[in-house]
Protein backbone atom coordinates (compact mmCIF):
# COMPACT_ATOMS: atom_id res chain seq x y z
CA UNK A 1 0.00 0.00 0.00
CA UNK A 2 1.00 3.11 -0.51
CA UNK A 3 1.74 6.20 1.63
CA UNK A 4 -1.30 8.10 0.87
CA UNK A 5 -3.81 5.07 1.22
CA UNK A 6 -2.82 3.64 4.36
CA UNK A 7 -5.26 3.85 6.87
CA UNK A 8 -4.01 5.67 10.17
CA UNK A 9 -0.53 6.54 8.38
CA UNK A 10 1.03 9.71 8.29
CA UNK A 11 -0.44 10.38 4.61
CA UNK A 12 -3.85 10.49 5.68
CA UNK A 13 -3.47 13.96 6.46
CA UNK A 14 -2.06 15.03 2.85
CA UNK A 15 -5.23 13.19 1.21
CA UNK A 16 -7.40 14.84 3.75
CA UNK A 17 -5.63 18.60 2.63
CA UNK A 18 -6.03 17.72 -0.73
CA UNK A 19 -9.72 17.44 -0.17
CA UNK A 20 -10.20 20.00 2.35
CA UNK A 21 -8.84 22.51 0.41
CA UNK A 22 -11.07 22.47 -2.87
CA UNK A 23 -14.09 21.50 -0.47
CA UNK A 24 -13.65 24.81 1.34
CA UNK A 25 -13.50 26.99 -1.27
CA UNK A 26 -16.56 25.10 -2.83
CA UNK A 27 -18.40 26.19 0.45
CA UNK A 28 -17.46 29.45 0.48
CA UNK A 29 -18.59 29.67 -2.82
CA UNK A 30 -21.67 28.58 -2.56
CA UNK A 31 -22.24 30.49 0.14
CA UNK A 32 -21.25 34.14 -1.56
CA UNK A 33 -24.01 32.71 -3.99
CA UNK A 34 -26.78 32.38 -1.42
CA UNK A 35 -25.89 35.95 -0.19
CA UNK A 36 -26.46 37.05 -3.50
CA UNK A 37 -29.23 35.12 -3.94
CA UNK A 38 -30.94 36.05 -0.70
CA UNK A 39 -30.77 39.68 -2.07
CA UNK A 40 -32.38 39.23 -5.18
CA UNK A 41 -35.62 37.92 -3.35
CA UNK A 42 -38.33 39.08 -3.86
CA UNK A 43 -40.18 41.14 -0.94
CA UNK A 44 -42.10 39.11 1.34
CA UNK A 45 -44.60 42.03 1.66
CA UNK A 46 -45.36 41.43 -2.09
CA UNK A 47 -47.35 38.32 -2.60
CA UNK A 48 -48.47 36.67 -5.21
CA UNK A 49 -47.99 37.52 -9.12
CA UNK A 50 -47.93 41.29 -9.94
CA UNK A 51 -50.84 40.95 -12.08
CA UNK A 52 -53.07 39.88 -9.69
CA UNK A 53 -52.68 42.74 -7.39
CA UNK A 54 -54.69 45.80 -7.29
CA UNK A 55 -53.30 49.07 -7.67
CA UNK A 56 -53.00 51.24 -4.84
CA UNK A 57 -54.24 54.87 -4.42
CA UNK A 58 -52.20 57.34 -6.20
CA UNK A 59 -51.89 60.68 -5.00
CA UNK A 60 -50.63 63.90 -7.15
CA UNK A 61 -47.87 65.58 -5.05
CA UNK A 62 -49.62 68.94 -6.14
CA UNK A 63 -52.45 67.73 -4.89
CA UNK A 64 -51.27 67.17 -1.22
CA UNK A 65 -50.52 70.97 -1.27
CA UNK A 66 -54.08 72.47 -1.97
CA UNK A 67 -55.60 73.94 1.15
CA UNK A 68 -58.85 75.71 1.70
CA UNK A 69 -61.84 73.46 0.05
CA UNK A 70 -64.22 76.59 -1.02
CA UNK A 71 -67.10 74.50 -2.68
CA UNK A 72 -70.29 74.68 -1.17
CA UNK A 73 -72.94 71.91 -0.85
CA UNK A 74 -76.28 72.05 -3.13
CA UNK A 75 -79.00 70.72 -1.77
CA UNK A 76 -81.09 68.69 -3.93
CA UNK A 77 -84.78 69.76 -5.37
CA UNK A 78 -87.41 67.70 -5.12
CA UNK A 79 -88.50 65.85 -8.62
CA UNK A 80 -86.41 66.03 -12.17
CA UNK A 81 -83.68 69.31 -13.24
CA UNK A 82 -82.94 70.51 -16.06
CA UNK A 83 -79.12 71.01 -16.56
CA UNK A 84 -78.44 73.87 -19.34
CA UNK A 85 -76.20 72.98 -22.23
CA UNK A 86 -75.00 74.58 -25.27
CA UNK A 87 -76.64 73.45 -28.27
CA UNK A 88 -73.00 72.52 -29.24
CA UNK A 89 -71.80 70.77 -26.69
CA UNK A 90 -70.89 67.63 -28.96
CA UNK A 91 -69.18 69.94 -32.25
CA UNK A 92 -72.42 68.89 -33.70
CA UNK A 93 -74.63 71.32 -35.49
CA UNK A 94 -78.50 69.76 -34.68
CA UNK A 95 -80.03 72.26 -37.01
CA UNK A 96 -79.15 70.49 -39.92
CA UNK A 97 -79.55 66.39 -40.89
CA UNK A 98 -80.89 63.51 -38.73
CA UNK A 99 -80.43 63.35 -35.09
CA UNK A 100 -77.91 60.26 -35.88
CA UNK A 101 -76.04 63.01 -38.26
CA UNK A 102 -73.09 64.86 -37.08
CA UNK A 103 -72.71 68.21 -39.42
CA UNK A 104 -69.72 69.95 -37.96
CA UNK A 105 -70.52 73.27 -36.36
CA UNK A 106 -68.00 75.11 -38.29
CA UNK A 107 -67.79 73.53 -41.82
CA UNK A 108 -64.44 74.22 -43.89
CA UNK A 109 -64.87 76.35 -46.49
CA UNK A 110 -65.51 80.38 -47.50
CA UNK A 111 -68.42 79.88 -49.84
CA UNK A 112 -71.61 77.68 -49.47
CA UNK A 113 -70.54 75.92 -52.40
CA UNK A 114 -67.33 75.37 -50.78
CA UNK A 115 -68.76 74.18 -47.15
CA UNK A 116 -71.36 72.20 -49.22
CA UNK A 117 -68.50 70.23 -51.42
CA UNK A 118 -66.75 69.45 -48.66
CA UNK A 119 -69.26 67.98 -46.88
CA UNK A 120 -70.44 66.22 -49.44
CA UNK A 121 -66.87 64.86 -50.24
CA UNK A 122 -66.89 63.23 -46.17
CA UNK A 123 -69.84 61.46 -46.99
CA UNK A 124 -73.11 63.93 -46.46
CA UNK A 125 -75.97 63.05 -48.78
CA UNK A 126 -78.13 66.75 -48.73
CA UNK A 127 -80.37 67.09 -45.63
CA UNK A 128 -82.81 69.12 -43.82
CA UNK A 129 -82.58 72.04 -42.33
CA UNK A 130 -84.57 71.95 -38.91
CA UNK A 131 -83.84 74.79 -37.50
CA UNK A 132 -81.92 78.63 -38.04
CA UNK A 133 -79.67 77.62 -41.63
CA UNK A 134 -76.44 79.62 -39.47
CA UNK A 135 -73.85 78.45 -42.01
CA UNK A 136 -75.90 79.23 -45.04
CA UNK A 137 -75.85 75.46 -46.24
CA UNK A 138 -79.61 76.38 -47.65
CA UNK A 139 -79.09 79.93 -49.76
CA UNK A 140 -82.06 78.34 -52.68
CA UNK A 141 -84.27 77.50 -49.61
CA UNK A 142 -85.35 74.16 -51.20
CA UNK A 143 -86.29 71.01 -49.41
CA UNK A 144 -83.06 70.03 -48.54
CA UNK A 145 -79.27 71.86 -47.74
CA UNK A 146 -76.81 70.92 -49.96
CA UNK A 147 -78.67 70.28 -52.90
CA UNK A 148 -77.53 70.86 -56.78
CA UNK A 149 -79.79 74.23 -56.58
CA UNK A 150 -77.74 75.28 -53.09
CA UNK A 151 -74.61 74.71 -55.30
CA UNK A 152 -75.20 76.59 -57.73
CA UNK A 153 -76.29 79.55 -55.68
CA UNK A 154 -73.68 79.55 -53.75
CA UNK A 155 -71.29 79.76 -56.31
CA UNK A 156 -72.40 82.65 -57.54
Amino acid sequence: MSRLTKPGGPGRSVAARRLLIPAAVIVALLAAAGVAASAARPDPHLSGPVYARTPGQYVVPQATALTGDKSKAVPNKKGPSKVVEPWNVDGCDHDYGTPNECVPWVVPGKTTAARCTWLLAEGFKPFKVYGRDRQDLNPAHTALACSAADLKVGAA
